[in-house]
């Protein structure tokens, strides 16, 4: 898997990266790339991630919102290689 992301300015990484991983310890057969399709959290958190494709070519977007601003995106892809 190949993926490239951040955090944006202003917002504090270590909430953002512990919120992060509690969503990616709750992905699902059903959505098995990176976390669910969306996780609330505390303090005005949301995780989605919405993605196409399926093992064997994927691809996908996970954003973090505090609120309503964007705090944290990252692009992902990935599949079998032959």
């Amino acid at each position: 898997m190949s993926y490239s992301g951040k955090c944006s300015e202003g917002i504090s990484p270590e909430i953002i990266y512990d919120f992060l991983r509690q969503a990616l310890l709750k992905s699902t057969l059903e959505a098995p790339f990176r976390g669910p399709l969306t996780l609330y959290g505390d303090n005005g958190l949301r995780y989605t991630n919405l993605y196409t494709g399926d093992i064997d070519f994927f691809s996908g977007h996970e954003q973090i919102w505090q609120d309503e601003v964007l705090a944290y995106q990252l692009y992902y892809s990935g599949g079998w290689i032959d």
